[in-house]
């Protein structure tokens, strides 16, 4: 039985990109598609972990995470082909208001949050932890991006490098909401030698 999935062509370290031009698996384009996949699987891990609480509270965070794992694939094809040679595949675009309905959320939730003043040593639950790994791989997402960018200064990513900055921005403030009040400042008083 032939694998549907198994194409052996990326045995070399190479593989094929959106547009169907052969890239190693090095290259920016690539670790571009690459950074899209790892931010959309950490976010339907985050998904999956909210819906199967049964929490009311996060049933609109499960919906806003589903709209933003349908974004990944538009980011996805823009990464997989910065020149434009096959237009066809671009099933949707995002716009201006896809920037505006993520900005409006993620103030909805840092209106809910009261945020220390100093820097978050690390996740108080464990879907707050989730998060901050969504935010992780879609800064890592933003970075290849821009890198996409300078190999190519012909593409032009129009809203994407806003929407994806705002995006990360979102998953930290979506993980101080899950911790709900009990956040975990740094203190640099655990750093200090034990007092003889």
């Amino acid at each position: 039985m032939r694998s549907k999935v198994t194409t052996k062509r990326g045995d070399h370290g190479e593989t094929t990109a959106l547009s169907g031009q052969s890239y190693s698996k090095a290259h920016p384009i690539i670790a571009c598609a690459g950074a899209v996949d790892e931010a959309r699987a950490q976010t339907a891990l985050l998904q999956c972990l909210l819906a199967n609480e049964g929490n009311p509270r996060h049933q609109e965070i499960v919906t806003v995470l589903d709209w933003v794992l349908h974004t990944f694939f538009v980011i996805g094809t823009e990464c997989s082909d910065p020149e434009r040679k096959h237009p066809e595949y671009r099933r949707a675009e995002l716009d201006e208001s896809h920037l505006r309905k993520l900005e409006e959320t993620q103030l909805r939730l840092e209106n809910e949050v009261d945020l220390p003043p100093a820097f978050i040593v690390g996740a108080s639950t464990i879907p707050a932890a989730h998060a901050d790994l969504g935010c992780t791989a879609v800064r890592r997402l933003e970075r290849a991006l821009t890198e996409l960018q300078a190999v190519f200064p012909d593409f032009e990513p129009g809203i994407l490098p806003a929407f994806v900055n705002r995006l990360s921005d979102f998953f930290y403030i979506l993980a101080r909401w899950l911790e709900d009040t009990d956040h975990n400042p740094v203190d640099y008083s655990v750093l200090q030698p034990p007092r003889k």
